[in-house]
């Protein structure tokens, strides 16, 4: 089966956070992420379906980078993990600084990654 992705993917696993369109938060661990969307698993139940519009905020108070994108649901892989696609795209300079502050900080790099 071929992969029909545009971008590459990075494995990750940081804290970040969906918002639905009425407000309501949920935690969760991106573990995903590529210019063009996310790969999210959520603690909790949403209310969120495919095609709905959410916000993902990645980062918090113990990465010490936070990147902020509009999507849309377009796939949930279980009750609680679903792909999130960027309505506008992660730009070079927003990737690169991903990359840069997980490299740069061993413990957190090394324990976040899933491969």
């Amino acid at each position: 089966m071929n992969d029909k992705r545009l971008h590459s993917r990075m494995k990750l696993h940081i804290n970040c956070h969906l918002t639905d369109h009425s407000g309501n938060t949920y935690h969760g661990f991106l573990e995903e992420i590529s210019m063009g969307g996310a790969l999210v698993k959520v603690d909790d139940d949403t209310s969120l379906k495919i095609g709905d519009l959410c916000e993902l905020m990645l980062g918090g108070n113990s990465v010490i980078f936070h990147l902020k994108r509009t999507g849309k649901i377009v796939r949930f892989d279980s009750e609680r993990t679903m792909a999130v696609s960027f309505l506008n795209h992660i730009n070079i300079k927003e990737a690169l600084s991903i990359h840069l502050n997980l490299t740069s900080q061993p413990s957190t790099a090394n324990k976040n990654s899933l491969g």
